[in-house]
């Protein structure tokens, strides 16, 4: 199981960096710390492709917040989480994923930079720490581990009693004046099932390196996403209508019942698709981000290499210069989404495709859940122990209806309907759903073409 860790200083403004870092397929979680997300953004706006998306926002006061990234064939459950009111303690999530024969808890952990904040976070972790077999723990804790502290002891206290390691690192924050200091951990319950565990720079994120950590424990085989469509596209039309001028029309004609006029017919369209468009399996594969172009990634390659000149020598001037390399990158990606993602969804799809798209980008009324109090059977007895109508209502609500005008429409007849209709009303399918979906356009098609057949008639 590979887990990364990343101080992200605010998922909305590197948005796009993560989607390019973490849609490898190696990767089972990614947890971070300065989310930086509120309720009001939702978390389809800031999804990664099969990944599903657990937070625990800051609320009342700005920045900070934790979230953790787990693909979504992980089955999860989460357990404990500190409280979204900003308290000056530490915020963590703590979430239960399953594993065959073993209970693993993940927990992401920021802790601001305040005095007494790990009171919460020691008193949910006694309490959880002997009820999984293995724990692993990954945060900023905003304690410098290189130097010894009050604060550097109660924490390895902490982590001590609950039988956690911590794993050896090199400093994790990149300071410009001051010394690196060491941050960001990485905590164990079993030192023996780490198979490996590194740090990179991570500059398009913030100055705190990108923890990861391969851990000796199996998730379960993603399940493929298998789909059934039809292909209309491909249709041999000349063969399309040899095939449907033999179909027998009669069953249908003479059947009296309408539910088996719409039960024959039915049948008889089905069995045409099938022999035309027949059902394929397919298995569904979302992309990624669509805004990162070639372009893009070369502005990311040049800002991560200025990057590693400053690190090498910090002088204002390399720092300057990955300054520059990073604020040009932040600007091809504000563009390219604008073109590539925004513009061609809007400007050249139908208005149904539209809407949901904007949907996905977090547009649009937020559903809210309903709650309410009243007892069914209380409603029930309202509605049918209701007063009986009173006499002189009923009959000049009787009498106001009789003086109304009323409308004479014709009774609505079947028309003939040519070959070449039902060619039209077949192909005018854009949808490739194997079902009534699909079969639906084709009467409402149809339908119409029949309306105007009738029409026509009248009118001659």
């Amino acid at each position: 199981m590979y887990i990364c860790h990343i101080n992200a200083q605010s998922i909305p403004a590197h948005y796009t960096d993560l989607v390019d870092t973490f849609t490898k397929p190696n990767v089972h979680a990614v947890l971070v710390s300065e989310s930086w997300l509120k309720p009001a953004l939702s978390s389809t706006t800031y999804s990664l492709p099969g990944f599903i998306l657990i937070r625990n926002d800051r609320t009342n006061k700005g920045g900070g917040g934790v979230a953790i990234y787990l693909r979504s064939h992980i089955p999860y459950k989460v357990i404990a989480s500190s409280a979204s009111e900003y308290r000056g303690t530490a915020e963590f999530l703590f979430i239960e994923v399953g594993f065959k024969g073993s209970r693993v808890a993940i927990v992401v952990v920021y802790c601001p930079p305040q005095l007494n904040y790990f009171t919460d976070f020691d008193a949910v972790l006694d309490q959880l720490s002997t009820s999984f077999n293995e724990i692993i723990i990954m945060g900023d804790f905003n304690t410098n581990l290189m130097n010894d502290s009050i604060h550097t002891r109660k924490l390895k206290n902490i982590l001590n009693s609950a039988d956690l390691s911590i794993l050896p690192l090199k400093p994790t924050h990149h300071n410009i004046d001051t010394e690196d200091s060491w941050l960001d951990i990485i905590c164990t319950s079993s030192t023996d099932y780490v198979i490996d565990h590194d740090q990179l720079p991570a500059p398009a994120f913030s100055r705190h390196d990108l923890l990861l950590l391969s851990y000796k424990v199996k998730p379960q085989k993603p399940k493929p996403i298998i789909a059934s469509v039809r292909n209309f596209n491909r249709i041999d039309v000349n063969s399309l209508h040899r095939d449907a001028a033999l179909i027998d029309w009669n069953p249908v004609l003479e059947t009296t019942n309408v539910d088996n006029k719409i039960l024959l017919f039915n049948t008889q369209i089905i069995d045409l698709f099938n022999k035309h468009a027949p059902v394929r399996v397919i298995k569904l594969r979302r992309p990624p981000a669509p805004w990162i172009t070639e372009d893009v990634r070369k502005a990311m390659t040049k800002r991560d290499r200025a990057f590693c000149v400053y690190r090498k020598e910090r002088s204002a001037g390399n720092f300057h210069l990955f300054k520059r390399a990073r604020n040009r990158c932040n600007q091809m990606v504000r563009a390219a989404k604008r073109h590539k993602n925004i513009h061609q969804n809007v400007f050249n799809t139908p208005l149904a495709n539209i809407w949901k798209f904007l949907n996905s980008l977090g547009f649009g009324k937020v559903s809210a859940s309903f709650h309410t109090n009243i007892v069914l059977d209380e409603l029930n007895k309202h509605f049918t122990s209701a007063k009986p109508l009173d006499a002189s209502v009923k009959i000049s609500t009787l009498q106001e209806i009789k003086s109304m005008p009323s409308y004479t429409t014709n009774a609505f007849i079947f028309s003939p309907v040519t070959d070449e209709n039902v060619r039209k009303a077949i192909l005018s399918i854009k949808s490739n759903a194997t079902g009534y979906d699909g079969l639906s356009r084709a009467m409402i098609t149809l339908n119409k073409t029949k309306t105007k057949t009738l029409n026509k008639n009248k009118t001659n």
